[in-house]
């Protein structure tokens, strides 16, 4: 009799083994889609942070302090500010603001560096990719530019 119930609980065994396997692959497989979603949501959160900050050094740093000088700004928050304007890819400070100060400058002609005549796509994107017309360095030595070159942050960035 109870040779008989050794053998009943063995085939329950191979049985449960037999049925429980496929759940475990599902379950490692869920467990490690969750893990990669959770991976790639932390991933999205970064990045959307990163853009936060490049769109601050920008606007906060390139066109509000080194274009437009609107407050008074102490070396460490430059500093940060600069790191900032690094992270968006625009150009260095300099270069982003001389083009800044042609653009209001000379605006809608070939000297502006983001000329809507030349195209949607390059007067938003386009400008950083493409070569600048030569009306536009022509045109650079009318902009004033020496408060900027004075700003040692801004001569570091350069370099």
């Amino acid at each position: 009799m109870l040779s008989g119930l050794i053998l009943i609980e063995k085939e329950r065994i191979k049985d449960s083994k037999r049925h429980s396997l496929p759940t475990t692959k599902t379950q490692r497989k869920t467990l490690y889609a969750q893990r990669k979603k959770k991976c790639l949501q932390n991933e999205s959160k970064e990045a959307l942070i990163l853009e936060q900050l490049a769109f601050l050094g920008i606007t906060v740093g390139a066109l509000r302090w080194w274009s437009n000088r609107s407050y008074k700004a102490r070396w460490q928050l430059r500093f940060f500010l600069c790191i900032l304007n690094v992270i968006a890819f625009q150009k260095d400070i300099y270069g982003w603001c001389r083009d800044h100060r042609i653009h209001h400058k000379f605006t809608d002609t070939d000297a502006d560096p983001h000329n809507i005549k030349r195209g949607f796509f390059f007067a938003h994107i386009g400008w950083l990719l493409c070569e600048e017309h030569p009306d536009v360095t022509k045109k650079e030595k009318v902009v004033f530019l020496d408060v900027l070159w004075a700003d040692p942050i801004v001569r570091f960035q350069r370099r």
